[in-house]
């Protein structure tokens, strides 16, 4: 498989980490914490920052380990192949998840009589076929996108300030520092999008500057989601959020000006191709995980596999967005959402052990060279 350059890894990261926190994130925050929801994004943020450093640090001077090669190094075969196949779980979760909140999206946005077939199935079709292609066609039309998301992000943040009453966001922690770390526990499955970068180990072709690259383009997110949700706040404050899909309606109460004007439309639009570029990564990560995990080689009826059995859970009469909300919400959702952090942070500790092997190999091969010469000179 052709390896990605490091630019382009930082910019599906930047979408990744922006994408369905754009949606209903902000209002699902604000119904646990009020108006605080800018300060769980951060907390949140923070946690992903650490083992995003070791991972990046990591993939920099080892570039070309991918995570089976790391995990049997450390943890062994069998216990590497359980990790993965818990990672394929996750991924898969993310998906279900992110296909109900698109759906969800499409229909409050854009047209409210989207039928599951109508929507799911050409999306399955087509990001199936663009994962089936690799990584670095996913990362290609990420790159054909960016400038105009980057433009969608700008206006909806410009626009939402004509509206926006800073005084929304304070006091800062009103309600306690313990409803704040609730709040941030409960929402990390949906913030750990440092998981993907496990399934970047390897794959991305060694430059200099490659880990600054990625980091750019990560920091870049972080920063541009938690001034949407300083805004979003300020708009809205913490009163009748409802289901609220924030990209969409940010700019929703400026006076005397049109939807046209407002660049709904536009906004709308663009972030459904977002929130598209984000399904087909995860999908690429279920696919990967399942490949690594049973040891095939690239097959297309895995993918047809992965793309059925999101269908099928999905089109589930009762499992609306409201149930599926109270699931993620749930204790082994956040459970979950807490054991997935464990192989991120544990790159500092591999990384440990990758430089002791690195010097012992030296020694060995040092100590290999004088026992060669001296039965030279003998």
């Amino acid at each position: 498989m052709k390896k990605i350059t490091a630019g382009q890894a930082g910019v599906l990261m930047f979408l990744s980490f922006c994408s369905s926190k754009f949606l209903t994130m902000p209002s699902a925050i604000s119904a646990m914490v009020g108006r605080d929801i800018w300060v769980v994004a951060t907390f949140a943020f923070i946690l992903e920052t650490i083992p995003i450093y070791f991972i990046l640090k990591f993939m920099q001077k080892y570039p070309d380990k991918n995570l089976k090669q790391v995990l049997e190094k450390m943890t062994g075969k069998i216990l590497t192949k359980i990790i993965i196949i818990f990672y394929a779980i996750t991924f898969f979760i993310k998906l279900v998840i992110l296909s109900k909140e698109i759906h969800n999206f499409l229909i409050d946005a854009l047209y409210d009589r989207v039928t599951w077939d109508l929507y799911l199935i050409p999306v399955l079709l087509i990001m199936g076929y663009v994962t089936f292609l690799g990584l670095r066609s996913i990362c290609r039309t990420s790159q054909i996108f960016i400038y105009v998301i980057v433009f969608a992000l700008i206006v909806a943040c410009s626009i939402g300030l004509m509206s926006a009453d800073i005084t929304n966001t304070l006091p800062i922690m009103q309600n306690g520092f313990g409803v704040v770390f609730h709040g941030t526990i409960k929402h990390l499955f949906n913030f750990s999008d440092s998981i993907i970068l496990l399934i970047f180990l390897g794959n991305v072709k060694p430059e200099p500057k490659m880990a600054k690259k990625i980091g750019f383009g990560i920091g870049s997110a972080m920063i541009i989601t938690i001034i949407f949700y300083i805004i979003f706040n300020a708009v809205y404050d913490n009163l009748s959020l409802g289901n609220r899909q924030g990209i969409a309606n940010i700019a929703q109460f400026i006076p005397n000006i049109s939807s046209v004007l407002r660049l709904d439309w536009f906004t709308t639009i663009i972030w459904i191709v977002v929130v598209l570029l984000k399904f087909s990564t995860l999908m690429y990560c279920v696919y990967v995980c399942l490949l690594d995990s049973f040891g095939l080689k690239n097959n297309g009826y895995v993918l047809i596999g992965i793309g059925v059995a999101v269908y099928l859970i999905s089109i589930i009469p009762t499992l609306n967005i409201e149930l599926t909300a109270k699931i993620f919400y749930s204790t082994p959702f956040t459970i979950m959402g807490l054991v997935q952090y464990v192989i991120p942070y544990a790159f500092s500790i591999f990384l440990i052990i990758m430089k002791k092997d690195q010097k012992k190999l030296k020694r060995n091969k040092i100590n290999g060279l004088l026992i060669s010469e001296a039965c030279k000179n003998v």
